[in-house]
């Protein structure tokens, strides 16, 4: 070997450690996962948050229970019932006991093939219904048997 090969030979390897060292570290970052793709990694806890029954559900979530508490509008359900009993108004039922709070479930993340209890509605996208069912204690709490209000789901794609 020449004097003038050896000299170049290190700079050579190291330019060539470099371009591969380059190469993997791009590669590693084609398989981070897009906002829009399923958690891969093992089952966690759902995400889910309590918000006013009143309130829109964000995108990407699904109401999974509601029910009464104080707050989120009972004052006021209270002073127009109040108000409808001074003027002799027969009570209503069904918006005198409406529920006022919700429980609501992140559903964008969740692995293929992880299932999730919600109340009736719309099957969300990537996702498909397996059960409904009667559910007196959950999702608007329906008296009779014949309303099935809540449905279980299950990640597709």
């Amino acid at each position: 070997m020449t004097s003038h090969a050896c000299s170049r030979s290190p700079l050579f390897s190291a330019r060539a450690a470099l371009v591969a060292m380059l190469a993997l570290g791009l590669s590693a970052c084609t398989n981070l996962p897009s906002n829009d793709a399923p958690d891969t990694k093992p089952d966690r806890p759902f995400r889910s948050a309590n918000i006013c029954a009143d309130f829109p559900i964000p995108e990407g979530w699904i109401r999974t229970n509601d029910w009464r508490d104080k707050g989120c509008g009972k004052e006021e359900r209270d002073a127009a019932r109040a108000q409808l009993a001074s003027a002799g108004a027969p009570r209503v039922k069904s918006s005198a006991y409406a529920n006022n709070w919700m429980t609501i479930t992140e559903i964008t993340h969740v692995r293929i093939g992880r299932s999730l209890t919600a109340c009736a509605g719309d099957v969300p996208k990537g996702w498909t219904e397996t059960a409904r069912y009667w559910d007196k204690g959950r999702c608007g709490n329906p008296l009779k048997p014949s309303i099935k209000n809540v449905m279980l789901i299950e990640r597709v794609k």
